[in-house]
């Protein structure tokens, strides 16, 4: 799947991944290709991302203090602060 992740500032990490774990308002919730379309508010924690198989890379959790989350067409749009 697709996947943005944008403070007020910048864009803190776009590209290509097979999940994604959000701390969700109601407990983890993890994402993954194809998923439902949804739209999920966020709180303290921190995103983790899984990379496609294909890539060797580790990814770094990306703590976050809130946000909102927006999954649609294969592409999850992350707004946090």
């Amino acid at each position: 799947m697709k996947i943005s992740i944008m403070n007020a500032q910048h864009t803190l990490y776009q590209g290509a991944v097979s999940a994604a774990t959000l701390p969700a308002n109601g407990g983890e919730l993890t994402l993954l290709d194809d998923h439902e379309p949804i739209f999920v508010a966020l709180q303290r924690g921190a995103i983790r991302l899984v990379p496609i198989a294909q890539k060797k890379e580790e990814l770094q959790p990306i703590p976050i203090q809130q946000g909102l989350a927006r999954m649609k067409h294969n592409e999850l749009v992350i707004l946090v602060e």
